[in-house]
This record gives C-alpha cells, sequence and structure tokens, in this order.
C-alpha cells in the first residue's frame, strides 16, 4: 500500500497544462457530468467528489459521466489506482450516509477498451457502475429518458 499512496501522492503529469474540466447538468432523473480536459490521476480521484456532493443534495442517484472528451494518455497502473480509489470513496459515501449511485461512464472505444483494468475491480465490488462507449446504451441501462442531453450522434471514435 505504501507504492500506492506515493504513486498517487506524485501526480502523474505535473503542473496541469488544461485542468479537468467538469460540467454538471441537473436533468428530471439523471444528473449528466461532462469532463473534458487532459486526464490527470489526482484530479480525475479527486473530481470523482463532484458527483457525490449534487446527488446527496438533489437525490438524484443515477449518474452519467461522458468522458469522450477527456485527452491525455493513461496508464494500466493508474486505471487501476483510480478504480480502488473510487471504490473507497463511494464505500466511505455510502458509510457517511450518502444514497447508492447508479453511475454509467461513457467514453470513446478505445478508452473503454483500455479500462478493463479498473473495470474488473469495479466488477468485484459489486458497485453499480458500468462503462459504454453509446450515450444511448447508458441511457438505456440508466432506465432515464434524456430531454437536451448530448446525444450519442456526437461519440469520438
Amino acid at each position: 500500500m505504501l507504492f500506492y499512496n506515493e504513486y498517487l501522492n506524485k501526480g502523474t503529469t505535473g503542473d496541469y497544462l488544461v485542468p479537468l474540466n467538469v460540467n454538471i447538468i441537473q436533468h428530471a432523473e439523471f444528473l449528466e457530468i461532462i469532463v473534458t480536459g487532459t486526464y490527470d490521476l489526482r484530479d480525475s480521484i479527486d473530481k470523482f467528489s463532484y458527483l457525490l456532493v449534487p446527488s446527496q443534495l438533489t437525490g438524484i442517484s443515477k449518474v452519467l459521466i461522458d468522458y469522450r472528451d477527456l485527452s491525455g494518455d493513461i496508464q494500466a497502473l493508474e486505471k487501476i489506482i483510480y478504480a480502488l480509489e473510487i471504490e473507497r470513496r463511494y464505500f466511505e459515501y455510502l458509510a457517511a450516509g450518502g444514497q447508492a449511485l447508479q453511475v454509467a461512464y461513457v467514453g470513446s472505444a478505445p478508452q473503454v477498451k483500455n479500462y478493463r483494468p479498473g473495470l474488473e475491480i469495479i466488477k468485484d465490488s459489486k458497485i453499480p457502475f458500468k462503462l459504454f462507449t453509446s450515450i444511448a446504451e447508458a441511457h438505456k441501462w440508466l432506465c432515464v429518458c434524456p430531454l437536451n442531453a448530448r446525444n450519442s450522434t456526437d461519440l469520438k471514435k
């Protein structure tokens, strides 16, 4: 665990050239979180909290995270560390009285394919998070009918 903490505290890209940006849109049935900018491990983990607070405040438990416009190369170890840290923070959130969430992550085909190591950790934890390349499929899995949400035709390949 020491290596994990040292790696996490070291950061992965140094100074942020283009910060990770998060835009939250509240729909009647779900929260849509659009993530853009350049990937950074620490920043990505910290921004995960951005979905916990509004979900708690609004009572909305379904979340779609659209990271198709996120740039940067993500190493295999970073994917695993991200998944472990998200798992830890999510369970801490639940233990503190937070509501259970259903989270659909939407990325490009290469982004989703490359995230398999982290996905296995999430699956083993029984956390209701799932990866998609299609917003329409994510909406279907969340059982939501979006109005004015980003559509699947702008999917980056």
